[in-house]
């Protein structure tokens, strides 16, 4: 399988839940130790599944809050919109990381394609 697809399972692991994302990353942060791009990845991915657990508890602690005094149908209308917007973020931010993850990856392979070649052409004319 290859880092760029590892990368992406990764974040589709991540969006699916927190479980997953600790079992996926979790053996790609081990078995990927010499690979640095792949450790920055598992980071970046831990970061971004910490954030949306941090707004899902406040939205959360807002609806527990809302409910402890009584919610009215306006804040049980806010809660709802919250909740919503979080869920359009998380499905949003997790498909754009992924499709970097898969474009980054190819173009990296590119990038690498070219300095070999342009390497092959100067040995040639020594």
């Amino acid at each position: 399988m290859s880092n760029n697809l590892k990368k992406a399972f990764m974040w589709a692991g991540a969006f699916v839940s927190i479980i997953a994302f600790i079992l996926v990353g979790g053996y790609f942060f081990i078995k990927e130790k010499e690979d640095e791009d792949m450790q920055k990845e598992v980071k970046t991915c831990l970061i971004v599944t910490l954030i949306f657990v941090a707004i899902s508890a406040f939205v959360a602690l807002f609806n527990y809050i809302a409910g402890l005094f009584g919610a009215s149908g306006v804040v049980t209308t806010i809660y709802t919109i919250l909740l919503m917007l979080v869920g359009i973020g998380k499905i949003v931010t997790y498909a754009v990381f992924a499709i970097i993850a898969l474009v980054k990856g190819k173009e990296n392979k590119k990038a690498k394609v070219v300095e070999v070649s342009s390497d092959d052409s100067e040995n040639k004319d020594k």
